[in-house]
């Protein structure tokens, strides 16, 4: 009997090669794990570089807009945007039939 306990038992071995199989699948997905996010930062990063290449490409080929015609746009949009309300408005008094004014005499 006391050679029995000195030798492992069949179920030791079985667990002790399902723990080593089980080991080298958690290294194997975790090392795919990385990698999937090894190349999802490399797409992200060539992403960014075209996005900011067709920025400063269309920033190139856009042309200044000079001052004198940027401020005179400026200044007819803020009067045009100071009456929406009233120039709204305006079209629906004008639809209705006008009222006359009774003629006064003197």
């Amino acid at each position: 009997m006391a050679q029995d306990r000195k030798q492992p038992s069949a179920q030791a071995g079985i667990r002790f090669e399902k723990a080593q199989k089980q080991a080298r699948e958690g290294e194997q997905a975790w090392a795919e794990y990385e990698a999937s996010g090894r190349a999802a930062d490399i797409n992200r990063a060539r992403l960014k570089a075209l996005r900011l290449a067709k920025e400063a490409a269309e920033k190139e080929a856009e042309p200044a807009p000079k001052k004198a015609a940027a401020s005179s746009k400026a200044a007819s949009s803020k009067k045009a945007s100071a009456t929406p309300k009233k120039a709204a408005a305006a079209p629906k008094k004008a639809a209705a039939a006008p009222k006359k004014a009774p003629d006064k005499k003197p």
